[in-house]
């Protein structure tokens, strides 16, 4: 749940940061930045909301379940690909450019995962 996510971050913030942050969350990362920002206001001290609404759509509440549940049954690795496909266009990735920009992104995701996976 978004409260049990805001409880994570909470947790990571006193045990890490041990005083207030500037919290930016995108997408789902601004939801759980809302629920953090009204359970634990005394860890956030700014807070940024991209790309994100105060609750999503049925049908997108459902893609994230299913999403949560890929990612518990086959790891984060199993998210990479379709990230990398929301993430960045077609033309971005034909341009030199862009695609080693991607891969520097990817890369620097694929740091977090254990174990890595490989980046286009």
């Amino acid at each position: 749940t978004l409260n049990a996510l805001a409880d994570d971050a909470a947790a990571l913030i006193e045990e890490h940061a041990g005083a207030p942050v500037h919290f930016v969350g995108l997408a789902l990362g601004g939801l759980v930045g809302q629920a953090l920002a009204v359970r634990y206001p005394q860890w956030v001290r700014s807070l940024v909301i991209a790309n994100a609404s105060s609750q999503f759509r049925v049908e997108v509440s459902h893609e994230w379940v299913q999403r949560a549940q890929l990612a518990r049954t086959q790891g984060m690795q199993a998210l990479v690909e379709s990230m990398s496909q929301r993430w960045f266009t077609s033309a971005f990735l034909a341009d030199p450019a862009g695609a080693r920009r991607a891969a520097d992104l990817l890369a620097v995701f694929n740091r977090c995962l254990t174990p890595p996976v490989a980046t286009p």
